[in-house]
């Protein structure tokens, strides 16, 4: 397609510096932060320097086409980042910087694919459609071109020019190949940041997965908020490229960021020392290594500790002051334990991550789990002479000094703020489940120690009563030759003998008692002991005799 056919198409597409606005101004500065964190914004790109910036949003892919065909941004816009939001709705974009960027296709595919709610929601309709007009699929196979992007297979270039104007309908994956694709896509709603070799910063995000709003909050609410916390780490690293972001972070260490506050420095303490064209290298690398360092610098993670903390703080005097089980709490440390695990296990990759990033800007030769040589680091590339008598290794990120800094410091304190407070907390909710089950065991053990208090009063009142109440029953009995001697004097005085022998045996016999329980016991474990020994005998014998008289017949 020639220039005058993309024209003809898109009507705007020579328009695209147009598109770009002052970053500085006040009026653009509030309309792109509003903007960027509404659903409706599609993606944006940010153009800056030290001392100006421009930014668009919601560019087409003729305005991207025409960007990398003529490139605009000279000295004053050496750093660029291009953000992406939803990338399954923007296929077309997500492949065209894959080619102009050499992503592999088995990664444009992944950036590409079906959010998890989406594809269940067609899912449904396709099983509803085929359900018993057709047959379903072969196990473990997909039938269109998308499915097979999808599970990272690339499709023929035949296929690919065959392609009808309308989209053939989607069969739903079935198998071992839905159970591969739900295992890859339910896990964090996936971020990629790269850092090419053109001091550019890119930056793709799926369409968010928000879990079902509490019955008791407001679903729409609870969506928006979820939407503005996913988003808030590169809004707040876009609002403060312009200057009118400044004043807005003074007071908020956490989300302050220094990408052009740190070209201004830069620029002001080597403007004398070096030549221009060594000086704009300088400030590209250094701004689009800082941008890509504080895309990662993200916080906002943090807020579950806090909750995590209250959960707590709540449930401990629960734990302890309880008088009865509560059904609740081991329900709740569960929960808690298992959103614990999986910051665990996102810092981990965050840290991880990092690790490589470092690793990969080391030269050869050198040690250490984070190093790299400050001498032959990548700010000073510039220099012919370093770089030959430094021999390194070609970095696949390349990064400067101060950014490699910023990142040892974050994975020190990803390990000391963030894995550290995971771990006491997870060992802090190991104690209190043990600690309720501890509590729980003794008050059963106390309710145990009762119940046979109890019991043991009970049979102490059997012994003193039922002498008793057998001769009660004797003196009941109506037999005309016995009444005759019966009084009233001899009911009583049996009754005082009979009760107090139930005492006497009560409280002055009850260890013989047990004595004699314990005697009669093992006296009829061992009647039972030889009592087997004697039938095995017997049986014994019995076996040899018939053996014998097989071995008589035998021989005659």
């Amino acid at each position: 397609m020639d220039s005058q056919d993309q024209l003809d198409q898109h009507p705007h597409a020579g328009d695209l510096s147009d598109k770009f606005k002052d970053f500085d101004l006040k009026a653009v500065f509030r309309e792109t932060a509003r903007e960027a964190a509404s659903e409706n914004c599609s993606n944006f790109v940010v153009e800056f320097g030290p001392r100006r910036a421009r930014v668009a949003r919601d560019l087409e892919l003729c305005d991207f086409e025409s960007m990398f065909r003529n490139p605009t941004r000279g000295d004053e816009y050496p750093i660029r980042w291009i953000n992406i939001w939803d990338t399954y709705a923007q296929k077309d974009l997500v492949d065209f910087l894959g080619q102009q960027y050499e992503f592999s296709d088995r990664l444009r595919s992944l950036v590409k694919m079906k959010p998890v709610t989406k594809w269940k929601e067609e899912r449904m309709k396709q099983r509803r459609k085929v359900a018993g007009v057709q047959k379903p699929a072969a196990r473990g196979k997909a039938t269109s071109t998308e499915s097979a992007l999808e599970r990272g297979e690339k499709t023929s270039s035949t296929e690919s020019e065959q392609l009808p104007a309308e989209p053939v309908p989607e069969i739903p994956l079935d198998g071992d190949d839905i159970q591969l694709y739900f295992l890859l896509k339910e896990t964090v709603n996936y971020s990629s940041i790269d850092h090419t070799d053109r001091d550019t910063v890119l930056s793709f995000h799926e369409e968010p997965t928000i879990e079902p709003a509490p019955p008791e909050v407001d679903a729409e609410k609870w969506r928006l908020d979820n939407l503005k916390s996913m988003k808030s780490n590169m809004l707040n690293v876009l609002k403060q490229l312009s200057h009118q972001g400044y004043d807005e972070y003074k007071t908020n260490p956490l989300t302050q960021s220094s990408v052009r506050k740190a070209l201004q420095a830069l620029e002001a303490k080597r403007k004398s020392k070096c030549r221009p064209e060594q000086l704009s290298q300088e400030l590209a690398e250094g701004g689009a290594s800082n941008l890509f360092y504080y895309l990662f610098e993200d916080y906002t993670a943090a807020g579950p500790f806090q909750a995590a903390r209250d959960t707590l703080n709540e449930l401990t005097p629960i734990v302890l002051n309880s008088d009865h089980k509560t059904s609740e709490i081991i329900p709740r440390l569960h929960d808690l334990s298992k959103e614990l695990r999986e910051l665990r296990h996102l810092f981990e990759n965050y840290r991880n991550l990092i690790k490589k990033i470092m690793v990969t800007t080391k030269p050869e030769g050198a040690t250490g789990e984070y190093p790299w040589n400050p001498t032959g680091s990548l700010s000073n590339l510039s220099n012919p002479i370093a770089a030959m008598d430094t021999p390194i290794e070609e970095p696949r990120v390349k990064l400067t000094k101060s950014a490699l800094d910023r990142f040892d410091r974050l994975a020190d304190r990803l390990q000391w703020l963030m894995l550290n407070t995971i771990q006491g907390h997870l060992e802090e909710i190991a104690a209190l489940s043990d600690t309720y089950f501890n509590l729980t065991q003794q008050k059963d053990s106390h309710a145990t120690a009762k119940l046979n208090r109890s019991a043991t009063l009970l049979a102490k009142l059997s012994v003193l009563f039922l002498p008793i109440s057998f001769m009660t029953g004797y003196f009941g009995v109506e037999i005309s030759d016995l009444n005759d001697y019966w009084t009233a004097e001899t009911y009583w005085y049996s009754f005082a003998v009979i009760a107090s022998l139930s005492f006497l045996c009560l409280f002055f016999f009850g260890r013989m008692i047990m004595f004699f329980s314990d005697t009669l016991d093992e006296l009829r474990t061992q009647i039972a002991r030889q009592f087997r020994a004697g039938i095995r005998r017997v049986l014994g014998r019995l076996s040899r005799g018939k053996a014998e008289r097989d071995r008589n017949a035998d021989s005659r």
